[in-house]
Formats: C-alpha cells, sequence, structure tokens
C-alpha cells in the first residue's frame, strides 16, 4: 500500500467532518492546510496533493444561496486545483441528481460535476444523516435530544421515515483512505450507516429511552420550511422522506470500512 504523504488541503476545515479529519492528520507526516469561508484558498489548493472539498452548507447562512455555498466552492476548487493534485475527495449526499426536485440535492450534483470536469482522480462519497458520538454529537443529533428537565422532542413527519444513520468516525476513515492511499478507487460511491431504522427508533437511541415525540405533519413541516430561518424547503424534504443509501456494502468492501452503528457508539451507560 502506497501512502500519499505529500501537503493537504481542507476546505470547510472548521465543520464537524473537517474538524475530526484535522485531528486524525496530526499524528501523520502530510503537512495540513485548513481552509474556510472568507479566506484565499487558491495557493493551498495549487500546491496540494491531496484535496479534501467540505464546504458546503444544508441550511445556507443569511443571505447566501445553495448555489453560493455548494456549486461556487466546488468550482473554486476546480479552478485552483494544480497539476500535482493526486485526489480530491469530495462529501455529496444520496440522491444529488440534476433533475432532484430538492435544490440541495441539484447543488449537491452540479459541485460533483464540476470536481469531475477537472479530469483529476476525484472520490465522491453520497452520505447520509451524520451522528457524532455523545461528547460531540453534531447538528444532525442535537437537534433531536430533549432538553434538560424534559422529556418531550419535536419531529418533522410521521417518525416512520427510514434511516441508516452514518457514524462521523466511520466518514473520516472513509476519507482518509479515499485521500491518502494510492491505491483507492476514485468514482461516486454511496456511503450509510450499517443499519436501518425509523427516525422515532433513532430519536430513543440517542435519548436513551423514554422520551414522548411530538410529531409536526409533513404537510405543516413543508409550511415551516418556507418561513422559519432554521429550516429550508431542502431540508424539511430530507427529515421527513426515507435516507437510505443501497450502495453502501459496494463501498465498505472497495475501502475496506468497518461501520458502526448507533448503538456501539451511543450505548446506554
Amino acid at each position: 500500500m502506497v501512502k500519499r504523504t505529500g501537503r493537504v488541503a481542507i476546505t470547510g476545515a472548521s465543520g464537524q467532518v473537517g474538524t475530526l479529519l484535522r485531528k486524525e492528520l496530526a499524528d501523520l507526516p502530510n503537512e495540513v492546510t485548513a481552509l474556510n469561508r472568507g479566506e484565499d484558498w487558491g495557493p493551498a489548493l495549487a500546491s496540494a496533493e491531496v484535496i479534501f472539498h467540505f464546504a458546503g452548507a444544508l441550511v445556507p447562512g443569511h443571505g447566501t444561496s445553495y448555489r453560493e455555498a455548494n456549486v461556487d466552492t466546488a468550482r473554486t476548487v476546480a479552478d485552483h486545483a494544480g497539476p500535482d493534485t493526486d485526489r480530491i475527495v469530495f462529501l455529496s449526499y444520496v440522491g444529488a441528481s440534476p433533475d432532484s426536485g430538492n435544490e440541495y440535492l441539484r447543488s449537491k450534483y452540479e459541485a460533483e460535476q464540476a470536481l469531475l470536469s477537472t479530469g483529476l482522480p476525484v472520490t465522491i462519497f453520497r452520505c447520509l444523516h451524520i451522528f457524532g458520538p455523545p461528547a460531540s454529537p453534531g447538528p444532525t443529533v442535537s437537534a433531536f435530544l430533549a432538553e434538560p428537565r424534559h422529556d418531550r422532542v419535536k419531529e418533522l413527519g410521521n417518525g416512520q421515515q427510514r434511516i441508516s444513520p452514518l457514524y462521523i468516525g466511520d466518514v473520516v476513515d472513509a476519507c482518509l483512505k479515499a485521500g491518502l492511499d494510492a491505491d483507492s478507487p476514485t468514482g461516486v460511491f454511496e456511503l450509510g450507516g450499517p443499519d436501518e431504522m425509523s427516525m422515532d427508533e433513532f430519536i430513543q437511541i440517542v435519548n436513551g429511552g423514554g422520551v414522548r415525540v411530538s410529531h409536526v405533519p409533513a404537510f405543516l413541516a413543508r409550511v415551516l420550511g418556507r418561513m422559519s430561518q432554521a429550516l429550508t424547503p431542502s431540508l424539511v424534504d430530507l427529515l421527513i422522506r426515507d435516507n437510505l443509501a443501497p450502495g453502501t456494502p459496494e463501498t465498505t468492501a472497495a475501502f475496506g470500512l468497518e461501520l458502526h452503528d448507533i448503538s456501539q457508539v451511543w450505548a446506554p451507560t
């Protein structure tokens, strides 16, 4: 196995996945440059052997759009990646398509195409909802944790939508193997967690059971998606639909991944 030991650039380096990736890279010989919004990415991208492109948004900030957050950042990477770049690793989302009715998924597809158009080796992981451990649960879990002294959680949809939540440690493991292992494959790969469950079951697991769930009907959730600053129609659509990645077994085999189910990470104490 040949390992890449050259310079690494990480866009979106202060995000959930970027932060953990930087910790994992700290013990490796690669020189790492962390890139965030508002900075000049050009020099770091041009000199990087490996680019991990994590910058993007499921809920764009005030005054920005999915195109600015997801497509334009990918085009910046595509425009500045240098001839010595051996691998670009990108996190997309299952269902990314030019024909999707979901604006977020359309923007993720356009971002994929921008990177693939470079002709450089690109590995794209189309992931699902990512969860962190209890000490650092991340936004997906935090949105469904009951507040102290309360036993009720509000959820969009009927709670029976099927999901395969994906552990952040497994995402970082996949990215490291794709970026640093010179023998790893390129292309587009689906990646979800090893277990399928309902959203209601997910909520009970992360809360240790015993919480009551208030369901917001889908039609009302869609109204909230158009009115609330914390939501978008695209996010609501993803939360009330099934989120599964049927291509996960092929991905785990291709990259030698051992996935963690949520009960392993959120084990009862």
